[in-house]
């Protein structure tokens, strides 16, 4: 199955009986509202000396797996945590983290979406999917989206730490909150 549509975005699967999952919609002013909502936020955070540590958000709605991802994360990063693609929405858009991290089976909205939205609408995003599933189609929609990584689980810190130093390298923060070696 084709995992793009005929508008250009990922679609989810139909086949078996699967439902077609939920989606973050905005409207065209939506989106133009998010994108100015998001550079404000990020102003806001340059005028006032911007962050000491790297920002991430995870999204994981496996508690276990959750506190792992975080515990990992938070001896170099700040990290922001919920469970569900909505919530991970208005938490991204609040607090613009510097990486994002991503489960793809989320409930309601996947985390193939978050991920489309994310990009649509700050395409400047880092964006890293950490899942259990090392289906093609995932990887597809994955690429298709613009994903910046996708570590399978199970995960370790040294995969992580690989993320947060692809996210330094990239984004020319040499000195700002690397991995601990």
């Amino acid at each position: 199955m084709n995992p793009i549509d005929n508008a250009g975005h990922a679609s989810p699967a139909v086949s078996d009986g699967i439902v077609p999952e939920e989606t973050i919609a905005l409207t065209p002013p939506e989106i133009d509202r998010r994108r100015r909502q998001i550079a404000h936020n990020r102003r806001l955070l340059s005028s006032n000396g911007g962050r000491k540590r790297l920002h991430t958000l995870i999204v994981e709605d496996q508690a276990f797996t959750r506190s792992l991802l975080s515990q990992v994360l938070s001896q170099t990063c700040s990290v922001a945590t919920c469970s569900n693609a909505k919530d991970g929405w208005r938490l991204y858009v609040d607090e613009v983290p510097d990486i994002t991290f991503l489960d793809i089976d989320l409930p309601g909205v996947s985390g193939h979406a978050l991920a489309d939205k994310i990009k649509e609408v700050d395409p400047d995003s880092y964006v890293v999917m950490v899942t259990a599933s090392q289906d093609v189609y995932d990887i597809q929609i994955a690429k298709f989206n613009r994903v910046d990584g996708f570590v399978i689980k199970p995960f370790n810190k040294q995969k992580i730490d690989a993320c947060i130093e692809r996210f330094c390298l990239t984004h020319k923060m040499h000195g700002k909150a690397r991995p601990l070696s």
